[in-house]
C-alpha cells in the first residue's frame, strides 16, 4: 500500500487466482484467497501521483498507518491506499479476504509467530546472512523495532535479546543511547522475507505467487 493500485498489483492477485482455479479444478480441497496489506511498512520514498508530494517528505521512515492521507479521505495514508486497493480488486470481482498487516500486529495476533521467531533467532540469522551483502550484514536483523520516540520503523543490529521477557536491545541510531523494546503488540514488525514466512505458518498459507522475490 506505498502507493495506488497499478496493473502490477492486479498481476498479483490474478496469478494468484489462476492458480487458486487450477486447484480447485484437480481438487475437492476448499482454498481460500489472502490479500494482506503491508500498511505497517515504514515509507522508503514518496509517490508521485499524490498531492503536496513535498509535504510528506517529513513521514519517511513512519508506519504508512501513522501517516496522514494526502487526499483526505481516510485516517491514514494507508488505510486510503487500502481503500483504494479493495476498491481496485472488487471490480474484477475476485474472491478474497483483506487482511491489514497494522491490526493483526496491534491486535497480537501475530505474537505467537513473533516470539517463534525470537526463539529461532539464530537459526534465522545463519540463514539470511549468508544471501546479504558485507555492508548489510553488519546492520541485518529479522526485528524491525518501532522507534518509541520517533515512531519510525527502525533498521538496526541488535546487541541482544531477552526470549523470556521478549525484548531486544539495541542502539539508537542517532543518539547512540540503548534502547529496550518488546516485540509484542505492534511495537516492533519483522524485515519482509522473515515477515512472509512468520504469516505463511500463522494464517496457514499454503502457496503464494512464485517471483524471484519471492524463491530464496
Amino acid at each position: 500500500p506505498s502507493g495506488l493500485p497499478h496493473i502490477g498489483t492486479f498481476c498479483e492477485v490474478v496469478r494468484t487466482v489462476m492458480v487458486q482455479n487450477a486447484f480447485r479444478a484437480i481438487s475437492d480441497i476448499p482454498t481460500k484467497l489472502i490479500c494482506i496489506s503491508d500498511d505497517m511498512d515504514g515509507m522508503r520514498s514518496i509517490p508521485d501521483n499524490i498531492p503536496n508530494k513535498e509535504e510528506f517528505i517529513q513521514y519517511i521512515d513512519l508506519p504508512l498507518t501513522n501517516i496522514p492521507d494526502p487526499f483526505n479521505t481516510h485516517d491514514s495514508f494507508g488505510e486510503h491506499m487500502n481503500a483504494r486497493l479493495c476498491s481496485f480488486l472488487n471490480q474484477f470481482a475476485f474472491d478474497y479476504k483483506f487482511l491489514s498487516a497494522t491490526k493483526y500486529y496491534k491486535k497480537g495476533l501475530f505474537n505467537k509467530g513473533i516470539t517463534k521467531v525470537l526463539l529461532k533467532y539464530q537459526e534465522i540469522m545463519d540463514i539470511m546472512l549468508p544471501t546479504l551483502g558485507e555492508e548489510r550484514r553488519k546492520t541485518y536483523s529479522p526485528f524491525m523495532p518501532i522507534c518509541p520516540s520517533t515512531g519510525k520503523v527502525l533498521q538496526v543490529p541488535i546487541v541482544d535479546y531477552n526470549l523470556e521477557k521478549q525484548i531486544i536491545r539495541y542502539h539508537h541510531p542517532v543518539t547512540g543511547g540503548m534502547i529496550e523494546n518488546t516485540l509484542l503488540d505492534g511495537q516492533c514488525k519483522l524485515q519482509w522475507k522473515v515477515d512472509f514466512g512468520m504469516r505463511w505458518a500463522e494464517l496457514g498459507v499454503d502457496f503464494e505467487m512464485y517471483g524471484k522475490d519471492h524463491l530464496a
